[in-house]
């Protein structure tokens, strides 16, 4: 405001306060000699009032009118650029319609979205993936948060990482600031979708899947039919193996692998249940050593093999005329099989129930012995188990477990006893009821009944039969003879 009669101007800010008060006021420097005069005010003008710029943009009809009597040609008018604050003063806190959210409670009452989330806060220096659960209430529109605390993960397990309450779509205000509660501001159900990342308070939450509820109330209200989950974690990584430190020689090999899992050494676990089902369970074999020296030839061994905890004695019976004082050859304990080095990591292999059979050769600390008999009970149990044992073997090396396995039967397959009688008719044109002993030798160029047997060059029925045959009176074995024989040997295909 600019007062003619004393050339003094006084300057007012939004009819408030008075900003600079009435008196002359001289121009910026160098001019600072003289003071502002009517003329040199005009529209859409700078004017600098103790350093202070102001921008003129306009005037009245009466200063309009006296500046154009004096002469001065006035300048277009300029806008006023609008305040902020004052455009925000005019709009109202909250719409004027009245929200009916007792229909909402009443409806939705007691019903929960739940949706499983990841917070990705790895890129903070001590930050991690973060596993939340979002709960939307329906009833009011209210979402709560709470974090998966694992086991050992190192953190405190507190109530809850977001409390119930509006989460708004928008960034955090500053102090001062009325948040709009409206509908559009904060999030509703159709920002919550699998896969959509939500911002709770300036953290990125990412939503990876959700409950059976929460996917009906989706299929029902918006129609949705793809509920793929998104990995929450990555997959788990292999487990590295631990390494087995080698056996030193103290115990037992179990003994010392349970000294290495933890500070305080435990025995091994033993096997219970089959030590009791198994406890009088013993399989025994008459074998002898097989050894140049004559004297060890003559030697006849008990093996006796126990099924409760795979241990193996040997007993040798006194026998007269021999030399040798019979006696406990060897302790009951288990036997590792050959070829293998004590101090390893790996666990050694030790003799087992299927490596004992009739003509089998098993090696007992550096002696070797070859298993001639067995008693009934040993056939007995063999025969029952067979097919158990079938699966064991199947990966080994040589024919399976019933291949290779004598036992001992009473009757005879119908399928061999046709392949004898075949074979002995060949060999036996004249129908004299007699066989000669070389038609039973592996060298001869028929092979019918070796082929039949399914038997290694080394196998003991043939050289069973020759010394049956030459324990008789008969030049020329007879047929009941050998049948007899071969009724005593069965071999399970």
């Amino acid at each position: 405001m600019l007062h003619l009669g004393g050339g003094g101007g006084m300057l007012y800010k939004n009819w408030l306060r008075t900003l600079i008060h009435r008196h002359r006021i001289p121009l910026p420097s160098p001019d600072d000699d003289q003071f502002y005069t009517v003329y040199h005010f005009n529209l859409n003008q700078d004017v600098v009032l103790y350093s202070r710029t102001f921008r003129i943009a306009d005037c009245d009809p009466f200063t309009r009118t006296f500046l154009q009597k004096l002469g001065v040609r006035l300048n277009p008018p300029d806008s006023v650029p609008e305040d902020p604050y004052s455009k925000l003063r005019k709009q109202p806190l909250r719409p004027y319609e009245r929200w009916d959210t007792l229909k909402q409670f009443l409806e939705h009452d007691r019903n929960v979205l739940r949706f499983f989330c990841l917070w990705d806060d790895s890129e903070n220096m001590s930050g991690d993936p973060r596993e939340l659960v979002l709960h939307y209430f329906l009833a009011d529109d209210t979402i709560e948060i709470r974090e998966v605390v694992h086991p050992n993960s190192g953190r405190d397990a507190v109530p809850k990482f977001l409390h119930r309450s509006k989460l708004p779509k928008v960034r955090l205000e500053p102090t001062g600031w009325t948040l709009d509660m409206s509908g559009d501001s904060c999030v509703d159900t159709h920002d919550l979708m699998l896969g959509a990342v939500i911002n709770v308070w300036g953290r990125k939450v990412l939503l990876c899947d959700c409950d059976d509820f929460t996917k009906r109330f989706y299929r029902t209200k918006y129609g949705v039919e793809d509920f793929t989950p998104v990995p929450r974690r990555p997959p788990p990584a292999p487990e590295p193996p631990r390494p087995v430190p080698p056996y030193n020689g103290f115990g037992s090999e179990e003994d010392s692998l349970c000294s290495c899992e933890g500070l305080l050494p435990k025995p091994p676990r033993r096997d219970f249940g089959k030590f009791m089902g198994l406890l009088s369970h013993v399989l025994r074999f008459v074998g002898r050593m097989v050894s140049d020296d004559p004297v060890n030839k003559e030697r006849r061994f008990i093996i006796s093999f126990y099924l409760s905890d795979d241990t193996i004695s040997v007993f040798e019976p006194a026998q007269r005329n021999l030399g040798v004082l019979g006696g406990k050859f060897l302790e009951r304990c288990r036997v590792r099989k050959p070829g293998q080095d004590v101090f390893k990591s790996e666990p050694s292999q030790y003799f087992q129930a299927w490596d004992l059979y009739v003509g089998a050769r098993v090696c007992l600390h550096q002696h070797e012995f070859e298993l001639l008999h067995a008693d009934e009970y040993t056939l007995s149990y063999m025969e029952r188990h067979a097919e158990e044992v079938r699966g064991i073997t199947r990966d080994r090396q040589g024919p399976p477990f019933p291949v290779r396995l004598l036992l001992f039967s009473r009757t005879l397959h119908a399928l061999f006893l046709k392949e004898m009688k075949r074979f002995f008719s060949t060999c036996d044109p004249g129908n004299m009821g007699v066989l000669p002993l070389e038609s039973l030798r592996w060298g001869t160029s028929r092979k019918p009944l070796s082929g039949t047997l399914a038997l290694k060059r080394d196998g003991q029925p043939v050289s069973h039969l020759a010394t049956f045959v030459a324990t008789q009176q008969y030049k020329w074995p007879h047929f009941n003879n050998i049948y007899v024989f071969l009724n005593y040997y069965y071999y399970c295909n």
